[in-house]
């Protein structure tokens, strides 16, 4: 009767011990994606203190802002979208002669070549006329097929 009682002893000690391991690890892997998450964070607080990015405001021809206004670095697919206030901040640093292009639906596309330490960058697009081709044809009335479920629905 004793051997049982100490051979439960030894299985019940053996998993406390597994549960304090695993929760001995799971709190170091907690606690370290908090630290490296402070720490990104802590880098871009440094870098946007020393202003590295591009920000701007696009406008219309209005003076309205644009909002999801698209804005793509030529040749790459590094790019961002204005917020609804028509503000932006580019997510990469930019260097002398890089080329933004700056589109939506319903606006002419433009491109701007970056100048020297150049941090700030407003622009102003201008309305694009867009022409719809066909014509609609209003003589034929569209009526669906009456499919089983159709049916039955009507007999009620």
């Amino acid at each position: 009767m004793k051997h049982k009682n100490k051979i439960f002893q030894l299985r019940f000690d053996y998993g406390k011990m597994k549960f304090f391991k695993i929760s001995l690890v799971l709190f170091f892997l907690l606690s370290s994606q908090s630290y490296f998450a402070q720490q990104i964070q802590n880098d871009k607080e440094n870098t946007n203190s020393v202003n590295t990015y591009l920000t701007g405001v696009v406008l219309d021809h209005d003076k309205l802002p644009l909002p999801n206004m698209s804005i793509v670095l030529k040749g790459t697919e590094i790019g961002t979208a204005t917020n609804f206030d028509g503000e932006y901040i580019f997510p990469e640093i930019l260097k002398e002669g890089d080329v933004l292009i700056f589109s939506a639906l319903g606006y002419a596309p433009k491109a701007i070549t970056i100048g020297k330490d150049q941090k700030i960058l407003n622009i102003t697009l201008e309305a694009e006329l867009v022409e719809l081709m066909g014509a609609v044809d209003g003589d034929k009335v569209y009526k669906t097929k009456r499919n089983l479920w159709l049916r039955i629905k009507g007999l009620f």
